[in-house]
């Protein structure tokens, strides 16, 4: 199948290495503003064509799937004339600034008969599902609480892109990073669930800085079945990145949960039980980006995966606008 990639910032570049991974898939088109920008970009991985603007490549009639990697409050626009174009999509996440939004990208989707899947990469990898395996194995007994985090530091305005600290360029910690633990908390109770399961309660906290950008936050949820978990991210302080799964007979602790960056000399997780034994995990893999390529490929004629569906992806963004809508309430 051929690719196409709209936007050539830093998440372009590591999709093209997965492209390149993927079994029956070939980027063949490149497009960015600045032509320039997509020639050289083009000229460095290997790629046929490039174009100067977004509407030239979705006109190539060659393409056959795009993925959307501009920036957050583009996503909306160039996903849905991608599908006018009637490519498939694989949009990088959040899928949308809303709810609503991600809502009418789904409903426009299934219109025109194509496939739509949000860039939430891990959902697709090896490693996540030898996680839920050993989550659901027992091993650890019947789960009861989660935690996960993901959160890094700028020391000065100087090195934080724009993306980041901008209130119109969908800036925060929520919608940046905070969407992975969200996501992958959510995912994992499901799991457990064997159904698509969201929580009962949800109460957060967390600090809004001038320009009206979350910095820093948290949230806490109750799930149907019992399960609590605490979420947290930030875009001015360091935090593990990880996520921790606690059960009756110990825990399980994910040192990568999101980048997924498996060898096999490292492991991907480790279960430490009370009774002081810890068994760690290996699982090798290979490009974190190449799964939901081989997965558009495979689930293609369903027009959803089945590993990110569209109402996973609608109820995700409904939780990311009430996080947002209660740290704003709160401050």
């Amino acid at each position: 199948m051929k690719f196409g990639i709209i936007g050539l910032g830093a998440i372009a570049s590591k999709f093209t290495k997965g492209i390149h991974r993927a079994k029956g898939a070939n980027l063949y088109a490149v497009a960015s503003r600045d032509v320039k920008k997509a020639k050289l970009f083009a000229k460095n991985n290997h790629v046929d064509i490039a174009y100067g603007s977004y509407e030239e490549l979705l006109e190539d009639n060659t393409v056959e799937a795009v993925y959307i990697a501009v920036p957050h409050p583009f996503h909306y626009k160039w996903s849905m004339e991608a599908i006018k174009h009637k490519k498939h999509v694989i949009c990088e996440k959040p899928c949308g600034m809303n709810e609503q939004e991600v809502k009418e990208m789904v409903e426009a989707a299934k219109k025109a008969k194509v496939y739509f899947a949000e860039g939430f990469m891990y959902r697709m990898h090896p490693q996540t599902f030898a996680i839920i395996k050993a989550m659901n194995s027992g091993v650890i007994g019947d789960i009861k609480h989660i935690t996960a985090s993901f959160g890094y530091p700028f020391m000065s305005l100087e090195e934080i892109p724009e993306r980041i600290y901008k209130k119109e360029l969908g800036g925060g910690g929520i919608l940046d990073v905070g969407c992975y633990p969200l996501s992958y908390t959510r995912m994992l109770v499901s799991a457990i669930e064997d159904k698509l399961t969201e929580p009962t309660e949800f109460h957060a906290t967390g600090y809004v800085n001038e320009e009206d950008v979350d910095m820093h936050t948290d949230a806490v949820m109750k799930f149907p079945n019992g399960i609590t978990a605490t979420i947290s991210c930030s875009i001015d302080s360091e935090q593990p990145n990880s996520v921790k799964i606690f059960g009756t007979k110990g825990y399980l602790s994910i040192k990568e949960p999101y980048t997924a960056t498996a060898n096999k000399n490292a492991a991907i997780m480790s279960c430490h039980l009370f009774d002081g034994k810890i068994k760690r995990y290996y699982e090798e893999t290979t490009n974190l980006y190449s799964y939901e390529v081989e997965a558009l490929i495979e689930f293609v004629g369903e027009g959803e995966c089945p590993y990110i569906t569209h109402q996973d992806s609608i109820n995700n963004a409904h939780w990311l606008d009430l996080w947002q809508k209660q740290i704003r309430e709160n401050k």
